[in-house]
């Protein structure tokens, strides 16, 4: 599952805090979370069902945590539409633990009425830090996960002719992907970055060769609908590069200056 992020958090504090409270450095490990069986929210009791998952964590300041959990459908809960509740658990001077847990309401599902599959963008929920994050893990669940840090998500600074900017930042659990579309009336022809700490999963592609990008090894190769450049430019740092559409939005050549002008 993806998620998008097209700014900050309006409810969080443009900046971090200027004197950052001392945290204790005790690690013993903490007490699981006890969240409450009930909850009202928007007038509507709601029970708790279970444990969210957590889709992804970004910085959203130096001393905020942004998580993405359950669904950002506008409006109360209801029989079809559960709540998603997140919470700092605990914080000390090596780590931060964060929990999602799910709640239901107490109605019924109308007889004769099914629930629509109906697609929504993760919540973002904001949780403010005592001190800034700085080095310190997170779990979320019980779970260390990637903290995605939108400033360092890279984006591409040529873009071929018809192709629109400033893109769109998209995160999963252990990657980030950077998408720009056509301009035109055409479907699906995209630029696409991805980044992410494990190796990629190499594409699907034919007509591979060798080349280099950024002084680095690279993987070009023929994709459905285009084509994909793939390397490592550091450790913990694999990047791909696509074009992909109908027509394809970019020459070879113009994907490699793509990548080459990753900034």
């Amino acid at each position: 599952m993806r998620v998008a992020w097209a700014g900050g958090v309006a409810a969080v504090a443009a900046a971090g805090l200027l004197v950052a409270p001392t945290l204790g450095t005790s690690r013993v490990p903490p007490a699981p979370p006890v969240p409450p069986k009930t909850l009202t929210v928007d007038g509507v009791v709601v029970g708790l069902v279970g444990v969210e998952p957590v889709v992804a964590v970004r910085l959203g300041t130096p001393s905020t945590l942004v998580v993405y959990a359950g669904s950002s459908r506008p409006g109360p809960p209801a029989p079809c539409e559960d709540h998603t509740e997140v919470r700092l658990v605990a914080q000390d001077a090596a780590e931060v633990r964060v929990a999602a847990f799910r709640y239901a309401t107490r109605e019924p599902v109308p007889e004769n009425h099914a629930c629509a599959l109906v697609g929504h963008p993760p919540a973002e929920t904001a949780l403010a830090l005592a001190a800034p994050l700085g080095s310190r893990r997170v779990l979320a669940n019980d779970r260390e996960v990637v903290v995605h840090d939108p400033a360092t998500v890279l984006r591409a600074t040529y873009l071929p002719r018809g192709v629109a900017g400033p893109g769109t930042v998209t995160f999963e659990p252990e990657s980030a992907t950077w998408t720009t579309v056509h301009d035109g009336a055409a479907l699906g022809q995209s630029v696409r970055i991805v980044q992410a700490a494990p190796p990629l999963a190499r594409p699907s592609a034919y007509r591979v060769r060798a080349t280099v990008v950024r002084g680095h090894r690279a993987t070009f190769g023929e994709v459905f609908g285009g084509w994909c450049v793939w390397w490592t430019e550091r450790e913990r740092l694999n990047v791909g590069v696509c074009a992909q559409g109908t027509p394809v939005p970019a020459t070879r050549e113009e994907l490699v200056r793509v990548a080459e002008g990753l900034a």
